[in-house]
């Protein structure tokens, strides 16, 4: 895959992506979407899995969420799995939001075969530790389960 980072010598583009392989997908060719547009509430938080944005480096999980309180930064924890076995790494891609709602993308590596059922559980929402703000005081994580079920021969090509 060839992409660039302006700036950024070829040699420490490679090793960037090497540590955070996410970095690769979205750069990377189209193979398809997987609407997804389901719904599932636990614990407060309604949670929207939007999409699943199919690329030849691996995947973008779309997402949102909305909870009845304020609960902080929605991070969400994500483990994906798929009835052929494959494993794969889950990782923040993006997101933004407030106190009670936010939105983001997930990268998934590798990207998931044409012919497998997905199921991506979310186990907690909080706030990341690493991600202090001065002033800033994080809350508790909030725990549920919210899961969903996707197939990924509904997808649809470019």
């Amino acid at each position: 895959m060839d992409f660039q980072m302006d700036g950024l010598p070829p040699d420490a583009l490679r090793r960037l992506v090497e540590e955070m392989p996410g970095l690769a997908i979205a750069p990377s060719g189209l193979v398809g979407v997987v609407a997804v547009s389901k719904v599932v509430e636990d614990a407060g938080v309604a949670v929207e899995v939007l999409s699943v944005e199919v690329r030849e480096a691996g995947a973008l999980l779309h997402w949102r969420s909305r909870a009845n309180r304020s609960i902080g930064f929605f991070l969400a924890a994500v483990s994906i799995t798929d009835d052929r076995g494959t494993a794969y790494q889950t990782s923040t891609a993006s997101g933004g939001g407030d106190e009670r709602s936010w939105a983001g993308e997930m990268a998934v590596i590798p990207a998931p075969p044409d012919d497998a059922m997905l199921t991506i559980v979310i186990t907690s929402f909080g706030a990341d530790p690493d991600l202090r703000m001065p002033g800033w005081t994080p809350l508790e994580p909030v725990e549920g389960h919210w899961k969903f079920v996707v197939d990924t021969r509904d997808i649809r090509r470019r």
